[in-house]
């Protein structure tokens, strides 16, 4: 998948701002984060306590692209890094979110869990 950066238009028709109380930030502290949508999910793991509108609009374009939150599991960190403004370090953090989502729904054994604790 990796083909070189993607640009963005972030400042196109029907880009506007997003209101203070409507941000995704607010929105999780308000409501909680299984109110927020997929695409406000992924744009605050983009943009933490910042740059809210362009999150978002590059959360829906990577959404868009892979075709659905769920379809981001397959991506390896160099495929989040063909989008401006992912680096290594971003699609890094973003990869290992995933592969602790997949952890997390997993079934552990007893070794696997034992073998983390420090005893």
């Amino acid at each position: 998948m990796n083909q070189g950066k993607l640009d963005l238009a972030l400042n196109g028709p029907g880009m506007g701002k997003i209101l203070a109380c409507e941000e995704p930030q607010v929105r999780l502290d308000n409501h909680g984060a299984a109110t927020l949508s997929d695409t406000e999910l992924l744009a605050l793991m983009l943009a933490p306590g910042s740059g809210a509108t362009e999150a978002m609009a590059l959360a829906r374009q990577i959404i868009g692209e892979a075709g659905s939150i769920a379809a981001l599991a397959a991506w390896h960190s160099e495929d989040y890094q063909r989008w401006n403004g992912i680096g290594p370090g971003k699609g890094r953090q973003l990869a290992a979110v995933i592969e602790i989502g997949r952890r997390m729904l997993s079934p552990v054994s007893v070794a696997a869990r034992r073998f983390d604790r420090p005893e």
